[in-house]
């Protein structure tokens, strides 16, 4: 995985500018629309239909992979696509943080809330490194195979997305690291005032789509069940 690839090919193409504007836009608007009646969805699906359209096209080893902001109905609709899929594979980290926040809001000594938390912490994070290990370059595998044209379906066979995972699993291991960086990175960004949140507005989505374009490129070579197309 090349993760200083990821962070420098948008600025090689010309009009970088304008788009990662856009993305910084929409990613804005689905963080500040998310809390009301999760309008935040919205921009949320626009931004996965743009990550798909980078995925293929770093996959295929496009020059410039950032499409133009050109079909906005057309990314909402291939983004939707994928939403069940996100939301199901991140329900268990989800229903984790909704634990931890209930364990604070039951016990009033901060000591005990501390101690309880720990306890909680421990106990679950050795489950939490395996199900993320697997789940997250299954989902991104599945997420390449979206982006290339198959039927939204392919999130849920497990059987063979777990396959694929294993036939590459040294890869496999380097995505989540990279994919582990970028978020430390990005959460450290969003401490300096104005111009890092703006870099994490509008690089994040593009870096994670360039590193899961990159594993296609791996899949593609070694993926037992992958169609020829």
């Amino acid at each position: 995985m090349d993760l200083s690839r990821a962070f420098r090919y948008a600025f090689d193409d010309a009009e970088w500018a304008l788009k990662l504007a856009m993305v910084a836009v929409l990613h804005f608007a689905m963080l500040v629309f998310m809390p009301v009646l999760f309008l935040g969805l919205v921009p949320l699906c626009v931004l996965l239909g743009y990550m798909l359209v980078v995925i293929d096209n770093v996959r295929k080893k496009v020059a410039h992979p950032l499409p133009r902001w050109d079909d906005l109905s057309g990314y909402a609709a291939r983004g939707a696509g994928m939403l069940p899929a996100i939301i199901l594979y991140n329900m268990p980290l989800v229903l984790i943080a909704c634990c931890m926040t209930v364990i604070r809001a039951a016990f009033g000594s901060a000591f005990l809330d501390g101690i309880a938390l720990l306890a909680v912490f421990c106990c679950l994070t050795p489950l939490l490194i395996v199900y993320v290990a697997y789940t997250w370059p299954m989902l991104a595998h599945a997420t390449s195979k979206y982006a290339r044209g198959e039927p939204a379906r392919v999130f849920f066979e497990v059987g063979k997305l777990s396959d694929a995972v294993n036939a590459v699993f040294s890869e496999s291991m380097q995505l989540v690291l990279a994919f582990l960086l970028v978020n430390a990175v990005m959460t450290l960004l969003q401490f300096i005032p104005i111009v890092g949140q703006l870099i994490f507005f509008a690089l994040y989505f593009p870096i994670m789509a360039h590193l899961i374009g990159q594993y296609a490129r791996i899949m593609e070579k070694r993926d037992p069940h992958r169609k020829r197309r």
